[in-house]
């Protein structure tokens, strides 16, 4: 099985390559130069186009302006009924690159491999996230909030949850920081 985040990552990889996939009982590769796709077995060529992503009346109303909002960069079709989501960064992105070397610059071994980056989409938390830096601006006279891009090292089973109800921040450096100082 392939996903569209699968041939998004391999169309950003190499514009002018191709990516062979295997759906149902047959194969194909999908040129991504030509823009076409090809059953390798009875070689039927199709034209294949990248389309936008379908924006439903609710993920347009979650665009407005305004707390409700949620980030242009988003995915939107991830932003369903569930809680959270966790949306893998293509590494040619420049959201990718931003937090690979914002999180980089933290390490006192900079030479680690990055895996994956992914952005994690919890709208709870980041209607809260709102409401609170509106708070902060007003209690401070309508002067902008200084933000900062901040990591957290944990262990893996404790990654939902925390993507769920939120960092607390009193658990700063309690299992050291072997990655950085975070928060």
């Amino acid at each position: 099985n392939v996903s569209s985040l699968d041939l998004e990552k391999a169309y950003h990889e190499d514009k002018e390559g191709s990516f062979k996939f295997t759906a149902g009982r047959f194969s194909y590769r999908l040129d991504f130069k030509d823009m076409t796709q090809t059953n390798l077995e009875v070689g039927t060529r199709r034209c294949v186009r990248r389309r936008p992503l379908l924006v439903t009346a609710r993920h347009a109303s979650l665009s407005r302006t305004g707390v409700g909002s949620v980030p242009a960069h988003w995915d939107r079709a991830s932003l369903s009924d569930v809680d959270i989501s966790l949306v893998e960064l293509v590494n040619t992105t420049s959201e990718y690159k931003e937090v690979a070397t914002l999180f980089k610059n933290t390490l006192s071994q900079p030479s680690i491999n990055i895996l994956n980056v992914k952005r994690v989409q919890n709208l709870e938390l980041w209607d809260a996230f709102q409401r609170k830096r509106e708070w902060m601006r007003k209690k401070n006279d309508g002067v902008e909030v200084e933000e900062r891009k901040l990591f957290h090292g944990t262990r893996p089973k404790h990654v939902v949850p925390i993507c769920q109800q939120n960092i607390d921040w009193r658990l700063r450096g309690a299992h050291g920081t072997a990655y950085g100082e975070g928060t």
